[in-house]
């Protein structure tokens, strides 16, 4: 008897949330991950706690940019005020 190819282990589950997170999923893949996670709570679970993870870090990642633009563009207004002649 041939086994379901719709059915993933935990393993392969994860792998395809790290993958969704990332917006790589094929059709098949997404059907894989929404059966698997209807069936099991650990990979609910994991589910949850990466997508988290993931926007905590894109937020913090996104803060540090703007954080570092705005410290780029005091440099700037310090030399440009350090360089006019009095």
């Amino acid at each position: 008897m041939k086994e379901n190819p719709l059915l993933v282990s935990c393993k392969e589950a994860t792998v395809l949330v790290e993958k969704k997170l990332q917006n790589e999923l094929s059709m098949v893949e997404r059907v894989q991950l929404i059966l698997h996670t209807a069936i099991c709570a650990a990979c609910r679970t994991y589910q949850r706690q990466s997508t988290k993870i993931d926007e905590i870090l894109k937020k913090g990642f996104n803060q540090g940019a703007r954080d570092q633009l705005d410290s780029n563009a005091l440099e700037k207004r310090i030399i440009n005020h350090l360089e006019r002649p009095e």
